[in-house]
């Protein structure tokens, strides 16, 4: 199966939940942004863009940071799947009980 967000280097994982200039961590302002909006009546969450180097790591990279971020169904040597939800929050794919939300939340774009 796939090692998805667990193989995700120290360093990917430290940059995503990296403290932001303002304090707290950048998915944690994107949160506080998303609420601010809401309360003004603005319906759709804050773009949150992360840019992987493609030259050191190929595609193999933005994938585990895709995973890391929207979450992903690890499939078990039962033939059957566990949902790894994503780390933030706000950019999930899935809800808590392993069902795509009908909108994707993240979308990974390699070029």
């Amino acid at each position: 199966g796939r090692g998805g967000s667990r193989r995700l280097a120290l360093r990917q994982r430290c940059c995503l939940d990296a403290p932001s200039a303002r304090g707290g961590h950048l998915s944690g302002n994107c949160w506080e942004t998303f609420e601010r909006w809401q309360e003004t009546g603005i319906k759709v969450p804050p773009c949150f863009i992360v840019v992987c180097n493609n030259v050191c790591n190929n595609v193999s990279t933005s994938k585990l940071v895709y995973d890391y971020v929207s979450g992903f169904l690890r499939e078990n040597a039962d033939g059957s799947t566990t949902l790894e939800n994503g780390r933030l929050p706000l950019f999930r794919n899935f809800d808590d009980h392993g069902n795509l939300f009908g909108r994707p939340r993240t979308l990974l774009i390699d070029s």
